[in-house]
């Protein structure tokens, strides 16, 4: 057995993820381009479901990652693997196979507006899981992040503002490349 996968970054293609069974074991390698940030590496299923392989390193002027797990430490892993990318950020696909868009992609500026305003009816926002418990969505040219208001130590200052999304309080977050700022 030997798979594929793409791995992205900042949503386009970046590199390769090769899955590949040695007894009974899997091994993972993977390659990409060297963004010159550190890259913690993970897998995502469908639903956003992510597992994370681990921090890749510099190598030849790229990032690799050689992971060598066993069934028992795949046992939470995504199923089917769609993709890599790196961890909590829930990259979504370009090429997605059904009919729905895409969320765009992230603002090279801050946002203008004050937050990701969804009150107006016809236009709730849809946000995804980004597998740390925090949540990611998009919303006319910008990225949002919203982190549950029971974690310790938030930056409150950069915060945009409060909501509860399916009944938990988050802290939402604009983001630039990724990042919040």
């Amino acid at each position: 057995m030997s798979e594929t996968y793409p791995i992205y970054y900042n949503g386009a293609p970046a590199g390769t993820l090769q899955a590949e069974r040695e007894g009974l074991f899997t091994v993972f390698t993977a390659r990409m381009e060297d963004p010159g940030s550190l890259v913690r590496l993970s897998v995502f299923g469908a639903g956003g479901r992510e597992s994370c392989l681990g921090v890749m390193a510099p190598e030849n002027g790229a990032l690799a990652l050689r992971k060598r797990l066993s069934r028992r430490d795949m046992a939470g892993f995504p199923e089917p693997i769609l993709y890599a990318a790196p961890a909590g950020t829930a990259q979504p696909r370009p090429a997605p196979a059904a009919e729905e868009e895409p969320p765009e992609e992230p603002p090279a500026e801050p946002p203008a507006e004050p937050g990701p305003d969804s009150r107006e009816r016809g236009t709730e926002l849809i946000w995804y899981q980004a597998g740390d418990g925090s949540l990611f969505t998009a919303r006319n040219g910008h990225s949002y992040r919203a982190i549950p208001m029971a974690a310790w130590g938030l930056p409150m200052e950069h915060a945009l503002e409060e909501r509860v999304i399916d009944g938990v309080r988050y802290a939402v977050f604009a983001l630039k490349d990724g990042q919040i700022i």
